[in-house]
């Protein structure tokens, strides 16, 4: 059985690098709560079967060649991920921030199906990491990032934020760039991995998983209706999840009933090309079309209308 070797090991330096740092909303909190409850091996459990299906998205190496193409490192609730960049001038790190994208992506939507919500920092810069050491500018972006991070989510640095405009020029429009459907815009301005976009098949979201999204994030409103700290961050997540359904055309028995306090955009709302810039698009218009998404049956709400769905 061959080896396969770390990213970085050949090099033992720094290397230009997408890096992600990440944890569980909340996760010291649980803790704290299992242990005074005597429940601390009915949460590790959750926690064991949770990582066991997310963290196989982002711990395949499955590459041609006897060198993984990232790294990754757990450690309590945390998880660290390095991959370096290839043919830079060329490429961009456009492969290297798409595997970030749908990987990560997967990772947050598989652990907060199992009820954990993870936030964290998306960044790039020169970075190293082996089985003892997780070193670089990079890494502390994406600490900080993740430190800053008030909502679950994953904010992309403005280091990222860098490399996907010079992406999106590569495409005759915002619309049809794959970032427009892996990044979503907060109404304060924090771009994050959109993950439940990870949900779409090709066909449209997959009903089940986006049911499932609804009701863990139904009950834990409930639950936490006395805690206004924490139930500002469900109500986050509700308003994210309802964004999500009404840009994709859902159904609305797939809507969370929670206040509206929280706006969403697409990249394609926020960001147009004229000619060979990148423009962004002024606040009134940016509106205008939010309002035109909540409104607008699209072609997956016809699909689900024509097999037989009703709303």
């Amino acid at each position: 059985m061959t080896t396969v070797q770390s990213a970085y090991s050949q090099s033992q330096t720094v290397l230009p690098s997408i890096v992600a740092f990440l944890d569980i909303l909340g996760f010291s909190r649980s803790t704290q709560e299992a242990s005074l409850a005597g429940t601390e091996n009915d949460l590790l459990a959750r926690l064991l079967n949770a990582l066991s299906t997310a963290s196989s998205n982002i711990r395949d190496r499955s590459v041609s060649g006897p060198v993984a193409y990232h790294d990754i490192k757990f450690f309590t609730d945390n998880v660290a991920i390095g991959i370096p960049t290839h043919d830079l001038a060329f490429e961009g790190g456009e492969p290297e921030l798409g595997f970030a994208l749908r990987s990560i992506g997967s990772y947050v939507l598989d652990m907060s199906l199992s009820g954990f919500f993870v936030r964290g920092g998306l960044s790039f810069g020169n970075h190293y990491m082996d089985d003892t050491v997780v070193f670089g500018p990079a890494l502390l972006e994406a600490h900080d990032l993740e430190d800053q991070a008030v909502y679950p989510c994953v904010v992309l640095g403005d280091s990222i934020l860098n490399l996907v405009k010079r992406h999106l020029l590569w495409y005759s429009s915002v619309d049809v760039a794959p970032h427009n459907r892996h990044i979503a815009v907060s109404g304060d301005q924090r771009f994050f991995v959109n993950y439940l976009h990870m949900l779409d098949d090709g066909f449209g979201p997959d009903p089940s998983g986006l049911a499932a999204h609804r009701e863990i994030i139904t009950t834990q409103l409930s639950a936490l209706s006395g805690d206004r700290h924490v139930l500002e961050k469900y109500i986050w997540l509700a308003n994210y999840h309802n964004w999500y359904c009404r840009v994709e055309g859902t159904p609305t028995a797939f809507l969370i009933d929670a206040p509206k306090r929280f706006w969403f955009n697409n990249l394609s709302d926020m960001f147009e090309r004229v000619g060979n810039t990148l423009s962004e698009v002024p606040l009134p218009c940016r509106t205008r079309l939010r309002m035109k998404s909540d409104t607008q049956p699209s072609v997956i709400r016809r699909k689900h209308q024509a097999a037989g769905e009703r709303e």
